[in-house]
């Protein structure tokens, strides 16, 4: 009897064990969470990153479009629209009444003219153009305003297919 009492007696219980696995586990979760937080993280900055390019783009595009026609002012604005402008078509013919023909070409009507940004058949938006009064502008120039309004629609539909992430919001 002795024996087991003396065995009793100097019995005390292990807690490192324990103590090891819970900050083991403990470890693993904070690791598991800090992994979470580095990917929502980076999916959040290349969708910024990816506004901005698209923002970039349709500046660069803005800019272009004013050079090109020699605009006042140039905007794009997405549907719905407020307001109606003349349009110029898909072949750069601008239908309207009071035509003014200058030596470089028509004249685009004073009170604007838009231009249809069109996506897989979808109108994503559209380019208000305002002229700067008495300059004409050619054909091939309009033309080309049309080029450049297609290539911004073909990166926002591609855009829109990449997710919502992706649009310019």
């Amino acid at each position: 009897m002795s024996l087991a009492r003396a065995r009793r007696g100097r019995f005390q219980p292990n807690y490192w064990p324990g103590f090891v696995d819970m900050l083991s586990t403990l470890l693993l979760v904070v690791t598991f969470l800090m992994a979470l937080f580095m990917l929502a993280n980076f999916v959040v900055t290349q969708a910024a990153s990816g506004k901005d390019t698209m923002l970039t783009k349709l500046n660069r595009q803005l800019a272009e479009l004013t050079e090109l026609l020699a605009l006042q002012d140039c905007r794009f604005e997405q549907p719905p629209f407020r307001g109606r402008y003349e349009q110029l078509e898909r072949s750069g013919v601008v239908s309207w009444f009071a035509r003014r023909i200058q030596p470089d070409g028509f004249e685009l009507p004073r009170t604007g003219v838009e231009v249809h940004v069109l996506g897989r058949g979808q109108v994503l938006g559209r380019f208000v153009l305002m002229p700067t009064p008495g300059l004409g502008v050619s054909l091939e120039q309009r033309v080309v305003a049309v080029a450049l309004a297609d290539q911004v629609g073909a990166v926002l539909a591609n855009a829109a297919l990449q997710g919502p992430q992706s649009n310019l919001g």
